[in-house]
């Protein structure tokens, strides 16, 4: 596991120098990846000292490093998302563990609000309690008007619809066969 991530953490960092011209940046770059890649085969997950020195490489090495948080650190992020959703009255919540079952993320949290106001205001205490913490939102996508607002932390994606945008995409059943952490409904 910890050896084909780190070669997938260098073949994300390689892959966009292989379009650059400067050589001197790109062998840095290899050599700095080669160093984080070291760590990740060494302790089985990406320390955060190898998150600050990817920081200024892109968003998607960032996104990896992230990801390679342990999986205790991860479950706890879940569980305080969980927490603040459930504090601003969040309904059908769901903490799913995806970790067997796919590589962009550890955790989803996935969620309901009964108006556009309620997803705001979701939204933004899941974004103010994870500032609190000290995690980065790498992405944030959708609207309250669309009725799906996904919010991107590394290792936990978070998931907030309206009822009827949940049922139609059915992210449950989608997912049936990851673990369920906590249902509060």
């Amino acid at each position: 596991m910890a050896e084909s991530m780190g070669w997938l953490l260098l073949y994300i960092i390689i892959r966009p120098l292989s379009i650059s011209s400067q050589a001197g940046a790109a062998a840095f770059a290899v050599r700095r990846a080669y160093a984080i890649i070291t760590k990740v085969l060494t302790l089985g997950f990406v320390p955060r000292d190898a998150c600050a020195t990817m920081r200024g490489t892109s968003d998607i090495v960032h996104a990896a490093a992230m990801r390679g948080r342990n999986a205790l650190e991860a479950e706890q992020l879940g569980q305080t998302i969980v927490e603040s959703v459930v504090g601003k009255m969040g309904e059908d919540v769901v903490l799913l563990d995806i970790r067997t079952l796919s590589s962009i993320a550890d955790y989803f949290v996935i969620c309901s609000g009964a108006s556009e106001r309620q997803l705001h205001a979701l939204a933004e205490e899941v974004r103010s309690k994870m500032q609190t913490t000290g995690t980065k939102l790498l992405r944030g996508e959708g609207s309250t008007a669309s009725g799906w607002l996904l919010m991107d932390f590394g290792s936990v994606v978070v998931h907030i619809f309206s009822p009827p945008t949940r049922r139609y995409y059915n992210l449950e059943q989608l997912w049936k066969d990851a673990r369920t952490v906590v249902r509060i409904l």
